[in-house]
């Protein structure tokens, strides 16, 4: 569950900042002087957004695993 947690966040972040990233970089390239462009291709997308997949997958990992390693008893003893 901690897993799946991380991955959608993940998913999300990973996506917003795709977006957010391409617009940033066509507005900035917009106010600059003349001469400069932006290129981006399929591959750039896909590396960016396996980066942020394998982020989220190994910062939830730790947790999953201290997770699993708790007895049910003891994790809803706190609840």
């Amino acid at each position: 569950m901690i897993l799946a947690e991380g991955l959608v966040i993940s998913v999300v972040g990973g996506g917003l900042g795709l977006a957010l990233g391409t617009f940033g970089a066509e507005t900035l390239i917009h106010w600059a002087p003349r001469g400069l462009d932006t290129m981006y291709s399929g591959l750039l997308y896909v590396q960016g957004f396996v980066i942020a997949l394998a982020l989220g997958f190994f910062g939830a990992l730790y947790p999953a695993w201290q997770a699993s390693r708790l007895s049910p008893i003891e994790a809803l003893k706190y609840e």
